[in-house]
């Protein structure tokens, strides 16, 4: 099986461990819809590739855990809108996942507002509040803990996404979004990642990242 089909089922596994009553295949034009977004041209680490991984940390490393079937399902939203010209994305991304939740899911407005909360989580300016929240934000920066040759690349992407920004600008402004984690008491929340490394990875990775970028890591 290809890797898209590979998500094709998972996206249905989703919707079944959520207890979703959408029709089959209702549930297939909107997975096309969410593919077709994260398969844009401009986007070089946001993809589809980045979903996958997002899936293959929380079997890894979050199986079963209460709530995880709704974090799943925000994950499949939490980059649906993504525009390096805006500053709305996760905003955007959040109306989607509520609509489509309640339109096509079919579940109650409560439940779509909750998918949308933790969308918005994505945002990354405050600390998550809730265990969902604190999982689906693992999850998403699990690659700032990886091996430096797999953040390196990240990073390389993540330039590429902005490629349309001048470079000393584009070294201000990321140099400020890696400041703003490290100065986070704690980057990670899951115990089992802060056991396997990740919360040091992560800060000995940003900190290199701030020295190419001629920027203080404090």
């Amino acid at each position: 099986m290809n890797p898209l089909d590979l998500l094709r089922a998972r996206w249905h596994r989703t919707l079944h461990e959520v207890g979703s009553r959408s029709q089959y295949h209702k549930g297939n034009r909107l997975f096309d819809e969410i593919l077709g977004a994260y398969s844009q041209p401009h986007r070089h680490y946001h993809d589809w590739t980045h979903l996958a991984s997002c899936f293959n940390v929380l079997d890894e490393y979050f199986p079963r855990l209460p709530g995880i079937g709704t974090v799943e399902l925000a994950l499949w939203f939490h980059d649906f809108v993504y525009d390096t010209h805006a500053t709305d994305n996760e905003e955007k991304s959040a109306q989607f996942a509520e609509m489509k939740t309640q339109e096509v899911l079919g579940f109650d407005k409560p439940y779509a507002m909750l998918v949308a909360s933790l969308v918005l989580a994505t945002k990354h300016v405050a600390i998550p509040r809730t265990a969902e929240a604190r999982n689906l934000i693992d999850v998403d920066l699990s690659i700032l803990g990886e091996e430096p040759a797999i953040f390196d690349e990240y990073e390389t992407k993540i330039r590429l996404e902005y490629e349309w920004v001048p470079e000393e600008a584009f070294k201000a402004g990321r140099a400020k979004a890696l400041q703003g984690f490290l100065k986070r008491p704690l980057i990670f929340h899951h115990v089992e990642l802060r056991r396997l490394g990740y919360e040091e990875r992560a800060r000995e990775n940003m900190q290199r990242s701030l020295q190419k970028l001629g920027a203080p890591s404090d």
